[in-house]
């Protein structure tokens, strides 16, 4: 399928102490030798080699190792060039391997060869971008604990649909032989347990995306609530700017944190008052849309002259708490001692999530969530049928899809177009 040589920075933009140039295809050796002027070391042990420009000039001092297909992560002959980290450096290494015959790398190219090779499978694909992409601990956890095992549950509902899609067919190539109750009775049991065991694995997925791709906490409350200087502290910088004065937050403010292993925007907002003034109103505005659209809104009170507007989506927390004496039972928060504001923390995760980090088999990306629901869909359609018209090539039809469906999760029938779609996202040295 892939018959040239590609190339590629491998590590991340910016100065460090190694930077890598990956090499895949039939001409990496070769490139590694010509840009050294010495035969490649063993392989898979690093050597150490300068590596020289085309007009002879040592470019760099570099470890460089040798990986011969197809015991590679992409099944081909590969090249690891670990020189140093300078921008500098490694475009000029870069430079060094194309003009020797190497093409610049595609998005997600080396992976993409990976598979195509036989090295991993669509849906390790899939969950390395995730794992590149988790932007914590937690997540990482997660991703491991949703992918294991969810092929073998896939290919146990694949097996038992094509068993009971086989049987319905031989009585429609055999319609003399009649419809036995118990065969009837035996594939809606059937059904509606493959339907139940991928709506497990849909559910799953849709609790624990949130724990992946992190929450949205919105601080709301009236004017000189202390909103921004809560802010702050929970942000652990002087981020917004704080006055007694009313109304100096006026736009929103964001800043992205990790609490307790989760990601979390947590956004100020202005303060909310009836006689603000217009563009105070516009900003009170901007705030509801926030908070409209967040996870969870964390309410401050500074007193109790305002209703408590404890919900589903909002928290009421005490704000100021070592200027006066809040209720039993309401979190009580002060920005300036940092009472309160770590189990603040916890609390937002806790209440924002509950126990939405569920470490059992799922799908993980939303390309798997969607096959998932078309199958879900299909096989929920061939239950209705069977228990109303009974018409089994109808039936078998939507068997059929679902099929078509778990085919196209695990990669078995996968188009190009979302071959394409998937490595676009990834970088390029990937």
């Amino acid at each position: 399928m892939f018959g040239d040589t590609i190339s590629a920075i491998a590590t991340a933009t910016g100065a460090a102490g190694v930077g890598i140039i990956r090499i895949s295809g039939p001409e990496a050796v070769s490139i590694l030798e010509k840009a050294t002027k010495r035969q490649a070391g063993e392989p898979r042990k690093l050597c150490l080699r300068k590596i020289y420009s085309a007009a002879g000039d040592a470019i760099d001092s570099a470890l460089v190792v040798t990986m011969p297909g197809p015991r590679s992560f992409t099944g081909e002959d590969v090249v690891e060039i670990q020189g140093h980290g300078g921008a500098a450096i490694l475009q000029a290494l870069l430079k060094r391997t194309l003009e020797l015959g190497a093409r610049l790398a595609m998005p997600g190219e080396f992976t993409r060869r990976a598979l195509a090779n036989d090295q991993l499978d669509l849906l390790e694909a899939e969950l390395l971008l995730e794992k590149i992409a988790s932007q914590s601990d937690r997540g990482l956890r997660l991703l491991e604990a949703q992918q294991r095992g969810v092929k073998n549950e896939i290919g146990r509902m694949r097996k038992s649909i094509d068993q009971f899609l086989a049987e319905m067919e031989a009585h429609i190539d055999f319609p003399e032989e009649g419809l036995p109750k118990e065969d009837v009775l035996s594939w809606q049991t059937n059904m509606s347990d493959a339907r139940s065991a991928l709506s497990s694995l849909a559910e799953a997925f849709e609790r624990n995306r949130r724990t992946h791709d992190g929450i949205v906490v919105v601080l709301r409350g009236p004017v000189n609530a202390g909103k921004s200087s809560l802010f702050n502290a929970l942000v652990d910088r002087p981020r917004a700017l704080v006055s007694d004065e009313a109304g100096t937050t006026r736009d929103f403010i964001e800043e992205k944190v990790i609490w307790d292993g989760v990601p979390v925007t947590l956004i100020d907002t202005a303060g909310i008052r009836t006689d603000a003034s217009d563009i105070e109103s516009q900003g009170i505005a901007m705030g509801e849309e926030q908070a409209a659209a967040s996870d969870l809104q964390i309410f401050l009170f500074t007193d109790l002259s305002e209703p408590l507007r404890e919900g589903p989506k909002v928290m009421c927390v005490a704000s100021k708490a070592d200027t006066w004496t809040p209720p039993d039972g309401m979190l009580a928060t002060s920005s300036v001692t940092g009472d309160g504001v770590e189990s603040l923390r916890k609390k937002v995760v806790q209440r924002a999530l509950g126990s939405d980090m569920v470490e059992t088999p799922s799908v993980v990306t939303l390309r798997q969530f969607e096959c998932l629901t078309r199958a879900m869909t299909a096989l929920n359609k061939g239950e209705q049928l069977l228990g109303s018209t009974g018409e089994l090539e109808l039936i078998s039809i939507e068997l059929r899809e679902a099929q078509s469906a778990l085919a196209d999760l695990v990669g078995d029938e996968v188009s190009d177009e979302v071959l394409d779609e998937l490595f676009s996202k990834f970088c390029i040295g990937k």
